[in-house]
């Protein structure tokens, strides 16, 4: 198969024009930009495939297989791919990754909004970070605004997808308490919008988006090993329970 561009971030007339020339256009399937597709690209002489996005091992496989069924099967795609899942080049760098990430948590503040999108099954982000947190080996702690009887329903989607011994729960509902949480020995690092999250700062402790993260089994790897060094390289862990403690507007 010959890839002829990429049409998104670097948008130009020149890289839409190439879509009407492509057997095959693949767009992320995400529910942020449904609409956008709908509108853009059903219609056109092309065929349209919807994976998640390469995000991920196992996610990155997912597209390729997905992908490859449209090569016909003189390509060879498949059986190649079928010998990744087999033999895994990568499989050694993975246990030694896991070895270091099992010791750390990554934690996500969130109302039961915020926790709807990311245990989404298809994500407004092409992918679930969730997902791609938990096979790089990190243990999950969801810091949520509430009480435990409002995220009911979570826990047992939770349960359901057989992630639930390695997901925690921790709640607040004031900013001196979710200050304390991120404050504890057990977090490493803590996803966020914010350039510089004050919460997070004033715990010592660094922040990751949805932007982190780097397609491709390479990419997951290379975000995994820059998660790991933003857990573990923290000159003030001996402080963090004090750093958190306030003052809180």
């Amino acid at each position: 198969m010959k890839p002829l561009g990429v049409v998104l971030p670097d948008v130009s007339f020149d890289g839409v024009s190439r879509v009407a020339k492509a057997s095959l256009f693949v767009w992320a399937k995400q529910t942020a930009l449904a609409d956008i597709t709908d509108l853009v690209f059903n219609g056109l002489p092309v065929a349209l495939l919807r994976p998640k996005a390469p995000v991920g091992i196992q996610g990155t496989l997912s597209w390729l297989e997905q992908v490859a069924r449209h090569g016909g099967p003189g390509s060879g795609s498949a059986s190649a791919l079928a010998i990744f899942r087999k033999e895994a080049p990568w499989q050694r760098e993975l246990a030694r990754l896991r070895q270091q990430t099992g010791r750390w948590t990554v934690a996500f503040v969130a109302g039961p909004e915020e926790a709807d999108i990311l245990l989404d099954t298809v994500s407004m982000y092409g992918f679930s970070i969730l997902d791609v947190v938990l096979e790089m080996g990190f243990k999950v702690k969801f810091l949520a605004y509430g009480k435990p009887g409002d995220y009911s329903a979570h826990r047992d989607r939770i349960r359901k997808l057989g992630s639930g011994a390695r997901i925690s729960w921790g709640y607040f509902t004031a900013p001196g308490r979710l200050a304390s949480l991120i404050s504890g020995k057990d977090i490493g690092i803590v996803f966020s919008h914010f350039t510089a999250d004050p919460r997070v700062a004033a715990a010592g402790k660094a922040t990751f988006s949805e932007v982190s993260f780097e397609m491709g089994v390479s990419g997951f790897l290379s975000t995994a090993w820059g998660f790991l060094r933003a857990c573990s390289r923290r000159p003030l862990a001996g402080w963090e329970s004090y750093l958190g403690s306030g003052p809180w507007p």
